[in-house]
């Protein structure tokens, strides 16, 4: 046959083992969102992830900065329209971010602090990137891991920085390599530069407000800003007059309606008199008279050209033009602008853009504030407390947010129906696969149809409540409550009745049911004790788990040896080959890290699980001695929160993960094969035909301009018998020189496909 247009190619591995080959296969994570920002429909305004601070670049009008609280950087290229997330995912340990320092000499340059700044919790200190946030080390020598509320570098050398941190402020003049504390103590909640000054700085704390006249190096105190009470001191300057500085305080936050301090100077900061004291309206209240969340949201700022002018913000948007005495309520915590609000600042380029940084990412207005807009497109950041994945569509999934209430998954697209915190685990009907029961509330919800909540009648729901259903007999359910086993066998009817199964001597902390039994059902008590009952009703303790089961514990049955089943406990695997009478201990090298979901793919017949602690997913089966990581492409910079799979049999199954702080992820499964019509990111689809074949196996691929690809190929021992180029579309490879057998082509990103010569 005549190959002159092809690369001869000759491929392919083998039956290795799945041992073997699980050294390479260990994941394939992608984002799957929300990335765009969801729709809204529910009755109040929503958000896709907390921002702590938006910074804006030196020279380009359309360059801007933004320090998501527990998912890392992100820099948008068109004013804010959409965002990107530079390459902290992997480099910042896990953790927060707290705020940016931008070099103005190298937009390249950047410094990062770790920690909350919302929180108001610890970090790993400051980190720097000299290539535009594609890489960071730490930059944190003498400072440590103080989180620093702000960087500013001076106006003049940008080797000079000063960070304000939860314990004093700080100063470098070699660019971050080295750190000097310049005022001892201290919990900084502010830092800003006198406008149009590059010498004078102002820095206060929940109380005290400081300044210093030489790039902060020597402080003093203001005595006339003395706030009783105090807490989460802000300040405000204005390019329109650099005489006005004003500086707010938070106050008593009562539930009087008090709250809202305003002091101003109106000569440099030398002096500065109460403009507004601890009375109503409560500025950073839910509205005028009620009370607030204190300094964890709590903004001021002075607008750029009418120094008159200045913002508070909190829960709600409030506007005075006589510089703090009077106040006007611009927006109400529901609607307009998300709460929660730790930033309000106008772009320097246009100062009819207002920009407010909230727990729903980041919105703008350019009416004055009235009517605002969310301009968060790509900050894919949200903080998931809980995923749940409908076990009857892959498309249907349902996250429980950091005040952004839940969000749900409706094929591609990302939908949020409720506001606020949103903590609820979630489980779904194996009848209708749209139908969410949320454990917190005991209130049951079709996504698809959102046609509102109803009760599934079951009293004093709470999170820590364990869900079995019956894949069997769809009008099967079982709940524990604390020490009590509950049943419904009408759980599809609108009342659902549930009567007490058994009352054990402690908490419940993990249940099972045989897929394919319903009376055989398994209860791991807080106390280690595990029970068994064959008849659905008659439990008898069949051994004691051999770690402690009280903080995490999951029991999983083996549907295709029911015989076979797995328990984890805090951070140790555990597998019994005779219904929990005995247990053998397979953690292997596991880390310490507590295990929180173990999960089983039903449709492979090689004992396959997947198990997943806050830092990463592992998988094994049966041919395996150890557990393998299966984390390759998820970010470290924020915790794992939850795994879930759907499985069907086909390469339709995928693995989800949530993260707190960067949304929600996907893989398919441990594979040793790309499947026919199979997609890789580097390649396209792959056809692979006649196989098995006699002599002749055609490579087809569907993307050349992506092509440029390695391969390598295998012989039946598992040697690498050469590197090959793929370079073209369509590849025909002569196997009549190779001795008959299987034959493994595996791609770069460690994907393959076994061949067949007869």
């Amino acid at each position: 046959m005549n190959l002159n247009y092809t690369y001869k190619l000759s491929l392919i591995l083998l039956l290795f083992t799945f041992s073997t080959l699980a050294q390479n296969l260990s994941g394939n994570w992608t984002i799957k969102g929300p990335i765009a920002f969801p729709t809204n429909i529910s009755g109040q305004i929503h958000g896709i992830g907390r921002v702590s601070q938006v910074k804006f670049h030196h020279s380009n009008p359309l360059k801007m900065y933004a320090v998501s609280a527990s998912g890392g950087l992100w820099i948008s290229n068109d004013a804010g329209l959409n965002w990107n997330k530079t390459e902290t995912d992997n480099q910042i340990p896990q953790g927060s971010c707290a705020s940016i320092c931008i070099d103005y000499t190298n937009d390249n340059i950047l410094y990062l602090s770790t920690g909350d700044a919302n929180y108001y919790g610890g970090g790993y200190g400051i980190y720097k990137s000299t290539d535009g946030g594609n890489t960071w080390s730490p930059s944190n020598t003498n400072i440590g891991d103080r989180m620093a509320i702000e960087i500013l570098m001076s106006p003049t050398n940008h080797n000079i920085l000063i960070a304000a941190t939860v314990d004093g402020i700080w100063k470098s003049v070699n660019a971050g390599l080295t750190w000097s504390n310049t005022l001892v103590g201290g919990a900084f909640k502010d830092l800003v530069y006198k406008s149009g000054s590059s010498s004078v700085l102002f820095a206060v704390t929940d109380n005290v407000l400081w300044k210093s006249s030489d790039n902060g190096t020597s402080w003093s105190q203001i005595s006339s800003v003395n706030p009783s009470p105090g807490n989460g001191g802000r300040i405000a300057v204005s390019a329109a007059n650099n005489n006005i500085i004003y500086v707010g305080f938070v106050g008593s936050n009562s539930d009087s309606g008090l709250g809202g301090i305003i002091y101003q100077s109106i000569d440099g900061g030398n002096t500065f008199t109460l403009k507004k004291g601890d009375v109503q309206p409560n500025l950073n209240g839910y509205s005028g008279e009620e009370y607030g969340q204190g300094n964890y949201n709590w903004a001021l700022f002075a607008d750029r050209t009418n120094a008159n002018i200045l913002y508070a913000c909190g829960h709600v948007v409030w506007k005075s033009t006589d510089g703090g005495s009077n106040w006007s309520q611009l927006t109400n915590w529901w609607e307009k602008c998300h709460t929660d609000m730790h930033q309000i600042i106008s772009s320097p380029y246009d100062n009819t853009k207002l920009f407010n940084i909230n727990d729903g990412g980041i919105f703008i207005s350019t009416d004055g504030g009235n009517n605002w807009n969310p301009t968060s497109d790509g900050l894919s950041a949200t903080e998931v407390y809980h995923l749940g994945q409908s076990k009857l569509s892959r498309n249907i999934v349902s996250i429980g947010t950091q005040d952004n209430g839940e969000i749900y998954l409706n094929n591609n697209s990302w939908y949020c129906n409720r506001g606020g915190d949103w903590g609820s685990k979630t489980s779904f009907d194996l009848a209708n696969p749209n139908l969410a029961y949320y454990h917190e509330n005991a209130q049951r919800r079709d996504l698809v149809l959102n046609d509102g909540e109803n009760s599934y009648n079951l009293v004093n729901p709470n999170n820590n409540n364990n869900y079995i259903f019956s894949e069997l007999n769809t009008s099967l359910a079982f709940v524990s409550q604390q020490n009590t086993l509950k049943r419904t066998t009408n759980l599809l009817s609108p009342n659902p009745f549930w009567s007490n199964v058994k009352i054990f001597s402690s908490n419940i902390k993990s249940l099972a049911i045989s897929p394919i039994n319903n009376s055989e059902i398994y209860v791991v008590l807080d106390n280690n004790q595990v029970y068994y009952t064959s008849n659905g009703s008659t439990f008898n303790q069949v051994s004691v788990a051999p770690s402690s089961t009280y903080d995490y514990c999951s029991i999983v049955v083996n549907k295709n040896d029911t015989n076979i089943v797995y328990l984890s406990c805090g951070s140790k695997v555990y597998r019994s080959s005779n219904k929990g009478v005995n247990w053998t201990d397979i953690s292997g090298s596991l880390s310490l890290a507590n295990i929180l979901n173990l999960i089983h793919d039903p449709y492979k017949t090689n004992e396959s699980f997947y198990l997943t602690t806050a830092f990463g997913v592992y998988y094994r089966n049966n041919t395996m001695t150890d557990w393998q990581s299966f984390s390759n492409g998820l970010p470290l910079i924020a915790q794992i929160s939850d795994l879930f799979g759907y499985f069907d049999g086909t390469d339709n199954s995928v693995l989800r993960v949530s993260f707190y702080g960067r949304g929600v992820w996907e893989s398919n499964l441990y594979s040793t094969t790309l499947a026919t019509n199979e997609w890789d990111e580097n390649i396209g689809t792959i056809n692979v035909y006649p196989n098995p074949s006699t002599d002749i196996i055609t490579i087809s691929i569907t993307k050349p301009d992506l092509m440029n690809t390695n391969a390598e190929l295998f012989d039946l021992n598992g040697k690498k018998i050469k590197d090959i180029q793929i370079n073209q579309p369509i590849t025909l490879i002569d196997f009549n020189n190779y001795t008959k057998g299987v034959y493994l082509l595996k791609f770069k990103n460690n994907t393959s496909k076994k061949i067949i010569i007869k």
